[in-house]
């Protein structure tokens, strides 16, 4: 697949259903809609929770990867377990190389601990 993605932040947009749309282009746009279900029938149509939150989870994922390299956000995407299993190596290397007595306050102890704190928001469970 040679082809671009649609530059730009994503949002999650539900006229009648859901769409996932870019931000900057109303041409860019992966969606479902369940149309022909009124109000009232409301009890006939498919429960969507599951998709709108799959809908959240992909907007979540393109938009971080958009910030951190607005030019090739899937290579992100796709060197991100790679950054992760480094970063826990490095985290477990640090932790071995800064002496105990360190002070809390010195540089190489607020970037261990920012990486154990980056480490635990991605592992964190829902």
């Amino acid at each position: 697949m040679n082809a671009k993605p649609t530059p730009g932040l994503w949002e999650v947009n539900a006229p009648g259903g859901f769409i996932i749309r870019s931000i900057k282009s109303e041409l860019a746009r992966v969606g479902y809609s369940i149309g022909g279900f009124s109000q009232g029938a409301m009890s006939n149509a498919p429960d969507l929770s599951e998709a709108a939150a799959n809908a959240a989870l992909i907007v979540a994922a393109v938009n971080a990867c958009f910030k951190v390299n607005p030019s090739n956000p899937l290579a992100v995407a796709e060197a991100l377990p790679t950054l992760v299993d480094a970063a826990r190596k490095a985290l477990t290397t640090l932790d071995g190389l800064v002496p105990t007595d360190t002070p809390m306050d010195s540089l190489a102890v607020q970037d261990i601990f920012a990486l154990r704190s980056a480490l635990a928001k991605i592992e964190a469970k829902s």
